[in-house]
């Protein structure tokens, strides 16, 4: 008698049927997760920074410049050097005054001394707060010692008017004196074509940034005929820069992190900035961050 087995009537078979496309399924789905996977790691962006070049320097002519104090915050002047129609040299003094985050840190310091004192005189023998005492007192005789700071001329010539007096509060980028200059060691500074600078670097190479206005900015000092000088810019897009607070820093490709100062702006969008020294690297943007 001829006998037929059909997979309804032998469990055993459909067991091994149905792990078997279990196993084929399950590898189809690995597959399917790795290509996935491939397709959603993305290589980062990159962007590289150009050099902005293209500077003009002209003599200036001889007139008369005003010197600006640049400090944190605010200051007092306690001191005046010199008068109206005295010669000076690049590097004289011409005021002293006092900043006032110093005074700040030097009564907050004050203050902790104060207290630190009365509290050892309840307890005479507490080693670790007579040395606060000590440490407080330390950084209270360091910040009085450079509470003092001068203002100094960045040109040679003849002082036409000092513009402040004795106990008057100054404030970042005010005008202190008038200086009447010769057009030998004065030079106009003008930006490429196409470019908006507002931030002038203190020093490039031998020259001291005296005052900016809207198109130009003015230095003193000696002009060594290249663009050295400016070799601190650059222009960067917008997106590789990073911001933590008032602080710009880009990422190389490397992973390495460089502050910058942000100072301008190209007719193309691109950012400029300042950088301590040029750096040839691909830069990380932050949409792919």
């Amino acid at each position: 008698m001829k006998s037929t087995i059909h997979s309804a009537d032998c469990p055993v078979l459909m067991m091994i049927m149905t792990l078997i496309l279990s196993v084929f399924a399950g590898c189809g789905g690995q597959e399917e997760s790795a290509e996935t996977a491939d397709q959603s790691v993305s290589e980062p962006d990159f962007a590289e920074a150009c050099a902005v070049m293209g500077f003009t320097v002209k003599t200036a002519p001889p007139d008369t410049l005003s010197l600006r104090w640049f400090g944190e915050g605010s200051a007092v002047i306690s001191d005046i050097c010199a008068s109206a129609q005295q010669e000076v040299t690049a590097g004289d003094t011409l005021l002293v005054l006092i900043e006032q985050l110093h005074v700040v840190e030097r009564e907050r310091l004050s203050m902790e001394v104060d207290v630190a004192v009365a509290l050892s005189y309840s307890t005479p023998f507490d080693t670790m707060l007579l040395n606060r005492v000590d440490s407080l007192s330390f950084l209270l005789d360091s910040i009085s010692a450079i509470e003092n700071s001068v203002f100094l001329s960045a040109l040679d010539g003849i002082l036409i008017n000092i513009n402040v007096i004795e106990d008057q509060d100054i404030r970042s980028g005010d005008v202190l004196a008038e200086i009447s200059v010769e057009s030998s060691s004065v030079f106009l500074v003008y930006p490429p074509n196409g470019c908006v600078i507002d931030r002038w670097p203190l020093k490039a190479g031998a020259m001291s940034f005296v005052e900016q206005h809207d198109c130009l900015a003015v230095y003193s000092g000696v002009l060594s005929g290249n663009e050295d000088e400016f070799s601190m810019f650059a222009a960067v897009p917008r997106e590789t820069l990073f911001e933590n607070d008032l602080d710009s820093y880009l990422v190389t490709a490397d992973d390495d992190t460089i502050s910058v100062l942000r100072s301008g702006i190209t007719d193309t969008g691109l950012i400029i900035i300042q950088m301590d020294e040029p750096v040839y690297s691909e830069f990380i943007t932050w949409a792919e961050r």
